[in-house]
């Protein structure tokens, strides 16, 4: 069975944006998971007796037109054919791939950290690589990364 989810999108406090891929799965039961995770990640909203509730029924009523494609794991992915790099936030792969994101029930943080560009990168690292050991030949197109907040 395919499981799906909300991609949550707010400005904290501070007015920093914040995003997370919530998996359907954590509004089960009382709440109290879902809320705690966007307590945590910097959501303010009135408190009130029926808040949980409401919230989760407006999560649920959303009609969207833009769907993303969830995986629960950091690495490499093959969808529709082509293979892309999920980081907790941000994808790398071709351009005309589908949008993919990491889907966890944790807010986590990214542990790894961005540095250089992918042509630096080449010069140092990439040419010492055989194209066959590279996924899905990732040396014949450039990789673009579509940042998740």
């Amino acid at each position: 069975m395919k499981s799906t989810g909300y991609l949550l999108a707010f400005d904290d406090a501070d007015g920093n944006p914040k995003t997370w891929a919530m998996p359907s799965r954590i509004l089960a039961g009382d709440g109290a998971a879902y809320w705690a995770a966007l307590l945590e990640a910097g959501l303010v909203i009135a408190p009130g007796p029926n808040t949980w509730t409401n919230l989760a029924l407006y999560i649920q009523s959303r009609n969207v037109a833009h769907r993303v494609r969830c995986v629960e794991r950091v690495g490499w992915h093959e969808v529709a054919g082509h293979w892309v790099y999920v980081w907790p936030d941000c994808t790398f792969g071709p351009a005309d791939t589908e949008s993919v994101i990491c889907q966890t029930e944790e807010r986590g943080r990214n542990p790894f950290q961005k540095s250089g560009t992918l042509d630096e990168w080449w010069a140092a690292i990439g040419r010492q690589v055989s194209v066959k050991e590279i996924p899905g030949s990732l040396s014949r197109w450039r990789l673009r990364s579509r940042g998740h907040a």
